[in-house]
């Protein structure tokens, strides 16, 4: 008491809490029953002033009163006290004595109360009756309640029973717990054989299926006779089964039909992940490898994984080249499952407000299969697959090789429509080339007979046409030469697919026909049908034509629609050509027609006597030969040949001097035209020898022109009276002539 005194000095300078401790020691000392009822008195009126002062409180358990002597009643006082935010481990241990001492009055797991059994399971201060009172209230428990297992679990490492164990696992499925800390629990409660509901399907989807680890054989048991998981826990089971079929036994005999039934159901549903793709490659490969399998699975087998490194990326957009469109794959938990079956593809990140990224955002790829490796298995079940055949076929289209392994399937992408129609074009004239030079004509002319003309590059359209004119295909070589031009399509080829036109009577006067023979032809490639076509139908220039007369020598044809075109042509244009005079012997030799050869030989005389050109004397004995046929000839044929023959009167024969006296009698008697070489032929003609008698002046001019001499007598009086005009007659064609009689 003096120590307490001494210490404390005056108490009633105390605060409340001090206050009630310093009374509280006094009772300790004075031992007087009485003096502790009235300090118990006065404590609890402070208490009354200060109800949430638990450090008050507490002392009023150590005093006389109702908590001395009923524990409910101190038990509930207690909890009062800790509801109401005291977290003492003081007043917990109050808590604990009490339910060690009467576990029964623990009825309910509530929030203060699993404080404090939480504060006993880490003490280690749980009689084993509160542990099983605690453990049957939570076995009742009907929500999942985190802090009942902060209970429970100390319990169970303290005491390990498996009615603990059995509500730890009850607790955590109530709470769907799938994590890594109840996967220990529910590892425990299966190894006890527990007879909890879906307590073996929490175990596997608490395991982590990143990692290989053991299933236990009590699981596998219970998951061959039904397996209801979640697809991803499925194939990580029925992986790990395969996996260890040698050592599990006849179990697996009891899960490989329910493992064949789920394959194929995700083989056809297209889902793939690491465990699908063992799953296909060790049980449908090898015990299920049916056509339609195979077909299915040529279409995963390319597939592969990408993980995106952020949240924000939505969208994987994998770019090929070879296809039309690209390919786009939705992300989810930060992963795409993607078609890539080339090295030459290009890979786009797309976020959430559309932008694309390339090679600015991070992300991996898991390939699943080696395809090549499959290549043996697929070909013969696969035809009918585009990511297989795009494969087969190589990704570089520049080192492209087309082989007997892939022709087929380079066949199958040329007709598709999915793949860019540059590509197509590649392929088809890679197939053309190949089937062509292996001979093998069925295929090539299967080809050619579905090929359009704008399906083919322009640097292969001559290749093409040859190959056509090759198989028989002469219309449609034709109709692509028709639509590209034949200037890169070489002449032979031309020739080839024209004379089986020709030979099928297909084409008939056709000038863009016959201008692509006539191209063949100054490429110095022809034949005889082409050349006799290019004879009736080919009407181009002038020396175009003389050069296909040309060319005729060489063969036994009909020249005369040629030779008669030719000579129309110079008498329209006035064009001069070489081997004119043979042209025109040969038409005549062939017949010629009266009226052709008539104003053929009306130009030439024209040429030669208006103009002076100079002309071969095949015209003249083409007067002749008129002449001979019909005495009625055109006045500039006459006049041609007397000027012709003027230079020539010593070598004239009889038929030819008759000639000469019947033209300058008509001319001279009946027409009135008079020339100076008509005075030439005064030997063999009356009215030759009467104009010799004459002098002549000539004056040549454009024929509508009038002309007037003036001239003078010799011997008139030379004033400019003396000059005499007159006009000069208009003989032929501006050929103006004077005539005097001089003495």
């Amino acid at each position: 008491k003096w120590l307490l005194d001494q210490s404390i000095g005056n108490p009633e300078s105390l605060e409340d809490t001090r206050y009630c401790y310093y009374l509280y020691l006094t009772c300790l000392y004075n031992g007087d029953e009485y003096y502790s009822q009235q300090i118990a008195d006065k404590i609890t009126a402070i208490y009354k002033k200060q109800p949430d002062n638990w450090r008050i409180g507490w002392l009023l358990l150590y005093l006389p009163g109702e908590f001395t002597r009923n524990d409910s009643v101190k038990w509930n006082f207690v909890m009062q006290l800790i509801q109401q935010g005291c977290h003492s481990p003081v007043m917990y241990l109050e808590a604990l004595i009490l339910l060690n001492r009467t576990p029964s009055m623990l009825i309910h797991l509530q929030e203060a109360t699993l404080r404090i059994l939480i504060f006993g399971a880490k003490m280690q201060y749980l009689s084993d009756e509160l542990m099983q009172q605690v453990v049957s209230i939570a076995a009742r428990t009907k929500e999942y309640n985190k802090d009942i297992l902060k209970v429970l679990m100390p319990l169970y490492e303290k005491q390990p029973t498996q009615e603990v164990l059995r509500v730890i696992c009850m607790q955590l499925m109530k709470g769907e717990r799938c994590d890594k800390e109840s996967f220990v629990w529910y590892e425990r409660g299966i190894r006890e054989n527990l007879p909890l509901t879906k307590l073996y399907e929490n175990y596997m989807m608490s395991m982590d299926i990143r990692r290989e680890q053991e299933i236990l054989r009590n699981a596998l048991m219970y998951f061959s006779y039904q397996c209801a998981l979640p697809g991803e826990y499925t194939e990580y089971l029925y992986h790990y089964v395969v996996k260890n079929r040698e050592n599990i036994g006849d179990l697996y005999e009891v899960y490989a039909p329910q493992i064949g039934r789920f394959i194929i159901k995700q083989l056809y549903a297209g889902k793939i992940n690491s465990n699908l793709a063992y799953l296909y490659q060790e049980v449908l490969l090898k015990e299920m490898a049916t056509p339609d399998n195979i077909r299915q699975f040529a279409e995963i087998v390319f597939y592969n994984r990408i993980c995106v490194a952020d949240d924000d990326i939505v969208n994987v957009i994998v770019l090929d080249d070879r296809i039309k469109t690209e390919m786009l794959y939705p992300v989810t938990g930060r992963t795409a499952y993607v078609l890539l079956f080339s090295n030459e593809h290009t890979i786009l990140l797309e976020d959430v407000s559309g932008n694309r990224y390339f090679g600015t955002r991070e992300y991996q790829t898991e390939c699943y299969f080696f395809p090549r490796r499959f290549i043996p298995l697929l070909s013969e079940h696969a035809k009918d697959s585009i990511p297989y055949n795009l494969f087969v076929c190589g990704d570089n289209k520049e080192l492209f090789a087309l082989t007997s392994k892939n022709a087929d399937r380079c066949r199958y992408l040329a007709d598709s429509e999915l793949l860019e129609e540059d590509y197509r074009e590649q392929l088809r004239m890679s197939l053309l080339t190949y089937y062509f030079e292996q001979d093998d004509n069925a295929n090539l002319e299967e080809v050619l007979s579905v090929l359009e003309w704008n399906q083919i590059p322009a640097k292969n359209r001559a290749e093409v046409v040859k190959y056509l004119s090759i198989h028989g295909m002469y219309e449609k070589a034709y109709r692509f030469t028709l639509a590209f031009g034949p200037e890169n399509v070489e002449a032979k080829t031309i020739v080839r697919f024209a004379r089986g036109l020709i030979e099928e009577n297909v084409i008939t006067g056709d000038d863009e026909f016959t201008c692509m023979l006539y191209s063949a032809f100054e490429r110095g490639k022809y034949n005889q049908e082409v050349l006799e076509y290019l004879v009736r139908h080919y009407k181009g220039l002038s020396k175009n034509l003389r050069n296909v007369w040309r060319a005729t020598a060489s063969f036994d044809l009909d020249t005369y629609e040629v030779c008669e075109r030719i000579l129309l042509q110079i008498l329209e244009t006035g064009a001069y050509i070489g081997d004119e005079e043979d042209i025109y012997r040969s038409y005549v030799e062939s017949g010629a027609k009266t009226d052709v050869n008539r104003a053929y030989l009306s130009y030439k005389s024209y040429e030669y006597l208006i103009r002076d050109r100079v002309v071969g004397e095949y015209v003249f004995t083409g007067v002749e030969s008129l002449y001979g046929r019909n005495r009625t000839i055109p006045f500039v044929c006459m006049l041609a040949y007397l000027k012709y023959y003027s230079a020539k009167t010593d070598a004239l024969t009889e038929e030819q001097k008759e000639m000469i006296v019947f033209f300058l009698e008509f001319l001279y008697t009946q027409k009135n035209i008079i020339m100076p070489f008509f005075a030439a032929y005064k030997n063999i003609s009356d009215c030759a020898r009467e104009i010799a008698d004459h002098v002549m002046i000539e004056y040549r001019c454009n024929p509508d022109s009038s002309v007037v001499i003036h001239y003078i007598v010799s011997g008139n009086d030379e004033d400019e009276n003396g000059y005499v005009r007159e006009e000069m007659k208009n003989m032929y064609g501006g050929i103006f002539v004077k005539e005097f009689i001089l003495f």
